[in-house]
Protein backbone atom coordinates (compact mmCIF):
# COMPACT_ATOMS: atom_id res chain seq x y z
CA UNK A 1 0.00 0.00 0.00
CA UNK A 2 1.23 3.46 -0.91
CA UNK A 3 0.64 6.16 1.72
CA UNK A 4 0.61 9.91 1.14
CA UNK A 5 4.02 10.27 2.83
CA UNK A 6 5.51 7.58 0.56
CA UNK A 7 3.89 9.19 -2.48
CA UNK A 8 5.51 12.55 -1.72
CA UNK A 9 8.97 10.90 -1.66
CA UNK A 10 8.58 9.24 -5.07
CA UNK A 11 10.89 10.40 -7.84
CA UNK A 12 10.51 10.49 -11.61
CA UNK A 13 10.87 7.03 -13.26
CA UNK A 14 10.71 5.14 -9.96
CA UNK A 15 9.15 1.68 -10.37
CA UNK A 16 6.03 0.58 -8.44
CA UNK A 17 4.61 -2.94 -8.36
CA UNK A 18 0.99 -4.15 -8.39
CA UNK A 19 0.04 -6.44 -5.52
CA UNK A 20 -2.24 -8.87 -7.38
CA UNK A 21 -1.85 -8.53 -11.16
CA UNK A 22 0.94 -10.41 -12.92
CA UNK A 23 2.73 -9.60 -16.17
CA UNK A 24 3.37 -11.99 -19.06
CA UNK A 25 6.35 -13.63 -17.30
CA UNK A 26 4.40 -14.29 -14.11
CA UNK A 27 6.11 -11.48 -12.22
CA UNK A 28 4.20 -8.64 -10.54
CA UNK A 29 2.97 -5.96 -12.93
CA UNK A 30 5.19 -2.87 -12.76
CA UNK A 31 4.72 0.74 -13.78
CA UNK A 32 6.86 3.84 -13.47
CA UNK A 33 6.21 7.30 -12.07
CA UNK A 34 5.63 9.68 -14.95
CA UNK A 35 5.60 13.09 -13.23
CA UNK A 36 5.15 15.08 -10.04
CA UNK A 37 2.76 13.93 -7.32
CA UNK A 38 -0.29 16.19 -7.06
CA UNK A 39 -1.71 17.11 -3.62
CA UNK A 40 -4.42 19.49 -2.41
CA UNK A 41 -4.25 22.15 0.30
CA UNK A 42 -7.98 22.33 0.95
CA UNK A 43 -9.04 20.85 4.28
CA UNK A 44 -11.71 18.71 2.64
CA UNK A 45 -9.17 17.08 0.29
CA UNK A 46 -6.05 17.16 2.49
CA UNK A 47 -5.55 13.37 2.37
CA UNK A 48 -5.96 13.10 -1.42
CA UNK A 49 -3.06 12.62 -3.83
CA UNK A 50 -2.50 11.63 -7.48
CA UNK A 51 0.61 9.93 -8.83
CA UNK A 52 0.89 10.02 -12.63
CA UNK A 53 2.00 6.59 -13.86
CA UNK A 54 3.00 4.99 -17.15
CA UNK A 55 2.80 1.34 -18.18
CA UNK A 56 4.29 0.23 -21.49
CA UNK A 57 4.49 2.63 -24.41
CA UNK A 58 1.03 4.17 -24.41
CA UNK A 59 -0.83 3.37 -21.18
CA UNK A 60 -0.98 6.26 -18.68
CA UNK A 61 -3.02 6.35 -15.48
CA UNK A 62 -3.08 7.77 -11.95
CA UNK A 63 -2.64 6.12 -8.59
CA UNK A 64 -4.95 7.89 -6.16
CA UNK A 65 -5.77 7.42 -2.51
CA UNK A 66 -8.68 5.17 -3.55
CA UNK A 67 -6.54 2.63 -5.48
CA UNK A 68 -3.23 3.02 -3.60
CA UNK A 69 -3.80 -0.24 -1.70
CA UNK A 70 -3.18 -2.14 -4.96
CA UNK A 71 0.39 -0.82 -5.36
CA UNK A 72 3.62 -1.27 -3.41
CA UNK A 73 7.21 0.00 -3.53
CA UNK A 74 8.92 -3.40 -3.38
CA UNK A 75 8.45 -6.55 -5.40
CA UNK A 76 7.85 -9.39 -2.95
CA UNK A 77 7.42 -11.93 -5.80
CA UNK A 78 10.92 -11.48 -7.21
CA UNK A 79 13.52 -13.95 -5.93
Amino acid sequence: MITKQQALKLTYRQILFHTSQKGSLGVALRARVNGKVKTWKSKAYADNFEIPMKYGLYECFYITNSNAADWTLDNSDEK
